[in-house]
């Protein structure tokens, strides 16, 4: 009896492994796309695509690599998984190889700001309207773009800011020359900033 009990305890464990299957170590088990850095309008850049197996090795990914974009009106991405910036904004691409499937999100946002005014430069009583633009990859203004910025200044002796009036741009300051001088402001908006020399001269008047 007991030599009966001893062979079936020591078949069940070989019966319960009978469907194990230890996992493949040579063929791809995920894809990862290799977090991009932000691009601008009418920029281009390659996502690099890598694939992995179940115990982490890097192997060439799958031939046949499909791409597609969330939103192609934000950038769009090609066979070769190069991405074009169009506007401003976020888009998900999405790699798929040999059945399987990896994301990652893209920023599209400016390559920097453009501030100027209007006289560019003010005498004492005269009113100026400083103005922002984001500027694209290959630096031209994105006309598109209609959003405001956040500003900041440290001295309202040279000159006053008015407050905002129904219909103003969003991307407009306007302010009013109070004594002769300079003074530095700074402009910031979506991941992007800039500053600019405001000058106040004496007016023609005082003079």
């Amino acid at each position: 009896m007991n030599r009966i009990v001893r062979l079936a305890l020591v078949a069940l464990p070989l019966m319960g492994c009978r469907d194990i299957h230890a996992p493949d170590t040579t063929s791809p088990h995920r894809l990862e796309i290799i977090p991009p850095r932000a691009i601008s309008p009418k920029e281009q850049y390659t996502l690099q695509l890598t694939a992995y197996t179940y115990s982490g090795l890097p192997l060439s990914p799958p031939v046949g690599i499909s791409w597609s974009s969330s939103d192609a009106s934000v950038a769009t991405v090609d066979a070769s998984g190069t991405v074009t910036g169009l506007t401003l904004g976020y888009t998900t691409i999405k790699a798929t190889a040999g059945g399987l499937t990896a994301y990652t999100n893209v920023q599209v946002r400016p390559t920097g700001l453009r501030i100027t005014m209007t006289p560019a430069i003010l005498a004492v009583g005269d009113t100026g309207i400083v103005s922002v633009a984001r500027l694209d990859y290959n630096g031209d203004v994105i006309e598109s773009d209609k959003s405001g910025a956040w500003w900041e200044w440290n001295d309202t002796d040279i000159v006053e800011f008015l407050p905002r009036t129904p219909g103003q741009a969003e991307n407009q300051l306007v302010v009013v020359g109070k004594t002769p001088g300079s003074l530095f402001i700074w402009a910031d908006g979506v991941g992007v900033s800039g500053g600019f020399w405001i000058t106040v001269v004496e007016s023609t008047a005082s003079r």
